[in-house]
């Protein structure tokens, strides 16, 4: 039951006993760590320090992903409910839930954040701080002073804090209902993120902010009323604490990084090349199109032994790559496995456009720090010049290590390269979180004004049928695995291949009389007429490719 002796982990511990239990200081902690450090790992044994001394009366791990939730919680390996039956921590089994929009099996689901440690979704948490519970987001009523009490009450943790306050990812020409990102970095996920953290700290919640990537520009933001923890040569500026881990700084230094450029056209033959000489390599795009032509290309020649992972498969074809991804010779994925999945690659081909997005992916490489030399090659076509320019005027760079030192450049200095977003809706949602009553009537108004998406876009959920005529095949019992979340821009994309708004209650499939548009409102309408946990459009089976994903979205 002893946390990781890991000096940043360890100092992060006594931190929050120091900040809350000793002085009941009004403030944030953050912990910037390199990636593989042991963030989420350590995630209980905070959540323990504060139970101990009574500053919290429960403890929300946020996360940026619901794949992430997932693996936190039923990792076989590293899970925390495999961890509990392992004696390692204090928690009982019953103590832990989760929140999100998909269904998990065998854990309990707490949508008003009434278990000792809740893991939820970014979306699900921000959602009820702002007085719209996920549970009643189209209902006539809004019953938030629940699960908002339960925040204010509670120690909260935001894990892989660099979605919610990390770089704008995508220029305004370049997005596309091809492209899978972690969160595109929107004004409004932003400034709703900052504004609940300016008025947690006011009111004196514990939290508490854990990233590789965060970056001196996105840690200045939040350093007026933070304590900051984070790896660096070490000694102290006011609030801010630089620690040198000198055994983890030996084992970064120990691996010889090669960075190098590789044109669009020879990332099938290079990723060949490194598995026939016995290596695993990983190819990251954000562009799905590219990630299948790739995969495909792989498959070809590798069979069973490369995997493929985006956001247009279903829950089951997803479900079973990451299954096959211990084993896999070849990782073809978009940013749906870029944080908090722990894989190691030998080599990384990626696209360069989002500095902070290669850091993440070059955590997948020699995760262990245990294999003397490590590869990085960046798609010419498909890499930001920041980027680009980073790379070439160093000698090396080593991208497990944020320091500059032995003659390679660190990554430390790119996470800044990335503009960050400027919060203009800070003031729209700190009037929000601080109005004690707001009419269920207004919050519906807001929702409408912003077609039902607080920040970034509305999701809704469709299910893949078992057969192509009008007639609907698929069983209830096959609903989640074959079901896939999309946006409201991949929605309207997948129009022709709706069939109609199916409910699942009890076992059976029934129709939902409402209008069939595929679009949000459309999906609001038939989402209210149905009255269900497990609704959505159901899609012609010809639209799907098995383990390929939705054909609109993967290209030919």
């Amino acid at each position: 039951m002893r946390p990781p002796k890991k000096p940043l982990v360890e100092r992060l511990l006594d931190v929050v006993e120091d900040v809350y239990c000793r002085k009941g200081e009004r403030k944030a902690v953050v912990l910037e760590a390199p990636t593989g450090y042991g963030k989420t790992f350590a995630a209980p044994f905070v959540a323990e320090r504060l139970f101990k001394c009574d500053y919290a009366d429960r403890f929300l791990h946020v996360l940026p992903l619901r794949a992430i939730v997932e693996d936190v919680l039923c990792n076989g390996k590293s899970g925390l409910r495999v961890r509990i039956r392992r004696g390692e921590l204090r928690l009982k089994v019953e103590d832990v839930a989760y929140q999100m929009g998909e269904r998990l099996e065998g854990v309990p689901k707490r949508p008003l954040f009434d278990a000792r440690y809740v893991v939820t979704t970014l979306d699900s948490f921000l959602y009820n701080f702002y007085k719209i519970p996920v549970t009643e987001i189209f209902g006539p009523k809004k019953h938030y002073a629940i699960p908002r009490l339960r925040i204010f009450l509670s120690g909260i943790l935001f894990d892989e804090a660099h979605v919610a306050l990390g770089e704008s990812y995508w220029p305004p020409s370049a997005g596309s209902l091809a492209h899978d990102t972690l969160g595109k970095g929107e004004e409004g996920l932003y400034s709703a993120t900052l504004a609940f953290l300016e008025a947690a700290v006011k009111a004196g919640v514990p939290v508490l902010l854990a990233s590789a990537t965060m970056g001196d520009e996105a840690l200045e933001r939040v350093a007026p009323y933070s304590y900051v923890v984070k790896y660096g040569k070490g000694g102290r500026r006011g609030d801010i604490e630089e620690i040198y881990d000198e055994d983890f700084a030996g084992k970064v230094r120990s691996v010889k990084w090669r960075t190098d450029f590789i044109e669009d056209k020879k990332v099938v033959e290079k990723a060949l090349e490194v598995v026939n000489q016995g290596r695993r390599v990983f190819v990251a795009v954000d562009n799905i199109p590219k990630a299948v032509e790739y995969y495909r290309g792989l498959k070809a020649e590798l069979g069973e032994g490369v995997v493929l992972l985006h956001g247009a498969l279903t829950r089951g074809d997803r479900a079973e790559g990451l299954e096959k991804l211990e084993n896999a010779k070849a990782l073809v994925a978009t940013s749906v496995v870029e944080a908090g999945v722990d894989v190691s690659f030998d080599v990384l081909i990626t696209d360069g456009r989002r500095p902070r997005s290669v850091v993440q992916r070059a955590g997948r490489v020699c995760r262990r720090l245990d294999c003397g030399e490590a590869e990085l090659y960046l798609i010419k076509e498909f890499t930001d010049d920041s980027v680009a320019d980073y790379v070439n005027t160093a000698n090396c760079v080593n991208w497990r290590n944020p320091l500059d030192e032995d003659g390679c450049r660190g990554y430390g200095a790119l996470l800044d390269k990335a503009p960050l977003p400027e919060g203009k809706e800070v003031y729209k949602f700190s009037k929000l979180a601080s109005t004690l009553f707001v009419a269920s009537s207004t919050l519906d108004a807001i929702l409408r004004a912003r077609e039902y998406a607080l920040f970034r876009t509305a999701l809704v959920t469709v299910f893949v049928d078992t057969c192509n005529g009008q007639e609907v095949c698929i069983k209830a019992k096959e609903a989640v695995k074959r079901s896939i979340t999309l946006d409201s821009d991949r929605l309207r994309a997948v129009t022709r291949c709706v069939k109609g708004f199916y409910a699942i209650d009890d076992g059976e499939v029934r129709e939902v009389k409402c209008d069939k548009g595929a679009d949000v409102r459309s999906y609001i309408q038939c989402l209210k007429a149905a009255d269900s946990d497990v609704a959505g459009f159901v899609l012609r089976e010809e639209c799907y490719e098995p383990g390929i994903g939705l054909r609109p979205l993967v290209g030919p």
